[in-house]
C-alpha cells in the first residue's frame, strides 16, 4: 500500500465518523433549542412573534443543519466524490453547523467562537488548504455574526466590534495551533506507515518458503479456510472457488540422479512457472516436497483447466543445463469447493484427482470426480 492510498484510507474513515458526529449535534441542537424555545414561551420572554422566533431559532437553523448534513452523507458514504473533496465537504459541513450557531444565537457571545471547533476537525486530515478554507469560513462567520447582532442590536456596537475583534483573535490563535498539529500529524503518520510497512514485511516473509518464494504451507491451510468460510457464507455460483495441487513426476529421481542442488534448479523453475501461468488469477504456494498447490477463488473449470495445462505443457517444454534431454513433467488434480465439505475434504478431493493423473501415465491434468 502507498502512502497515498494509507493517508486516504485515513480520510474516508474520518469522513464518515466526522459525519456520523455531525448528525448526533445536529440532533442535540435541535434539541437544546427546542427547549430554550419552549422554555422562553412559558416564561414570556420570546421577543416578536412566536412564530417569527420558532422560524428565525429553531425552524430555519434546523433546515440548513439537516440539508447540509444530508448532502454530506450521500456524497461521503455512497463514495460518490474523491477523497480530496470529502474531505472539503465534511469540513464544510462542521463549519456551516458551527456558523448556524454563531449567526442564530449571536446574543450568546460564546456562541461566536463555535467555528473554532471546524477549525480543530479540519486538521484530522492533515492538509494545509483544507485548514486555510475552513479560517477563512470561520472570520466569514464572525463578520456575518457581527452584522446580524448590528442589524438586531442585542449588544451596544461598541461592545460588538469588541466581540469581534475578539473572536477573530481567537481564530487566528486556533489557526496557528491547527497548523502546528497538522504538521506533527503529517510526521507521525510518515513514522506510522513506516512502521506498518516493515510490520506487513515481516507479517509477508513469515508467509513466503524461502527457497522458492512461493507462500507456505502455514499461509496455504489459513487462506483455504477463510476461503471455505467465506464461501459457505455466500452463495454459491458458477463461479467458485478452486483448489489444484501439482507434483512434480518421477521428481526423487532427478535428486538421485543429478544431485540436490539440481533438483533445487528444477524446483525453483517449476516455481517460476506456476507463478507466471496462476499468479494473475490465483494464489501459489510450496505445499511440500515437489508439490505445489495454488488456490482460484473465483473461477470457471474451463479456465482453470486451461492454466492447469498451460502449466503442464510448458513444463514438458523446459530443458535443464545438467541434461539438455531430460524432460522434467508435471502432473496435476483440480477440485472445486461445494458447501457440504471442509477444507481437509476439499485437499482430499485435489489429491485424488492428482493420484487419477498418475495412474493415467503421469504428464497430466485430472478434474475431481465431485465436480
Amino acid at each position: 500500500m502507498e502512502l497515498t492510498e494509507f493517508r486516504n484510507n485515513l480520510s474516508r474513515k474520518w469522513q464518515k465518523r466526522i459525519c456520523k458526529t455531525c448528525r448526533n449535534a445536529i440532533i442535540i441542537i435541535i434539541s437544546v433549542e427546542m427547549i430554550i424555545f419552549l422554555s422562553y414561551l412559558v416564561m414570556g420572554v420570546i421577543e416578536g412573534t412566536v412564530f417569527s422566533h420558532f422560524l428565525l431559532r429553531v425552524l430555519l437553523p434546523s433546515c440548513i443543519n439537516i440539508i447540509s448534513y444530508l448532502i454530506t452523507k450521500k456524497a461521503i458514504f455512497a463514495e460518490k466524490i474523491s477523497v480530496e473533496k470529502g474531505n472539503y465537504v465534511v469540513c464544510a459541513n462542521i463549519l456551516i453547523i458551527c456558523m448556524v450557531l454563531a449567526v442564530v444565537h449571536n446574543y450568546y457571545f460564546i456562541m461566536w467562537m463555535t467555528p473554532s471547533v471546524a477549525l480543530f476537525y479540519s486538521t484530522l486530515f492533515n492538509k494545509y488548504k483544507v485548514l486555510n478554507l475552513t479560517f477563512i469560513g470561520t472570520i466569514i462567520s464572525t463578520v456575518l455574526s457581527t452584522f446580524v447582532n448590528l442589524l438586531e442590536g442585542q449588544f451596544h456596537k461598541a461592545t460588538t466590534i469588541t466581540y469581534s475583534f475578539i473572536t477573530i483573535t481567537i481564530f487566528c490563535i486556533a489557526y496557528f495551533i491547527s497548523k502546528k498539529i497538522i504538521k506533527h500529524h503529517i510526521i507521525q503518520l510518515e513514522y506510522t506507515y513506516k512502521d506498518l510497512e516493515k510490520q506487513q514485511e515481516l507479517i509477508e516473509e513469515l508467509d513466503i518458503e524461502p527457497m522458492t518464494r512461493l507462500y507456505s504451507k502455514k499461509a496455504l491451510i489459513r487462506d483455504i479456510k477463510d476461503i471455505v468460510e467465506k464461501s459457505k457464507k455466500e452463495n454459491l455460483s458458477e463461479s467458485l472457488p478452486w483448489l489444484a495441487i501439482f507434483d512434480l513426476d518421477l521428481f526423487k529421481n532427478v535428486n538421485d540422479k543429478y544431485g540436490h542442488l539440481n533438483g533445487d534448479k528444477v524446483l525453483l523453475r517449476s516455481a517460476e512457472v506456476l507463478k507466471t501461468f496462476a499468479g494473475e488469477k490465483g494464489k501459489v504456494y510450496r505445499y511440500g516436497g515437489e508439490e505445489f498447490v495454488a488456490i482460484f477463488e473465483s473461477s470457471s473449470k474451463e479456465d482453470i483447466i486451461l492454466i492447469c495445462e498451460n502449466i503442464r505443457r510448458q513444463m514438458e517444454r523446459e530443458r535443464f543445463e545438467f541434461d539438455m534431454e531430460k524432460v522434467v513433467t508435471v502432473s496435476a488434480g483440480i477440485s472445486a469447493f461445494s458447501a457440504e465439505i471442509d477444507y481437509e475434504e476439499w485437499i482430499k478431493r485435489a489429491d485424488a484427482a492428482l493420484y487419477s493423473a498418475k495412474e493415467a501415465g503421469r504428464n497430466n491434468v485430472k478434474v475431481s470426480d465431485f465436480v
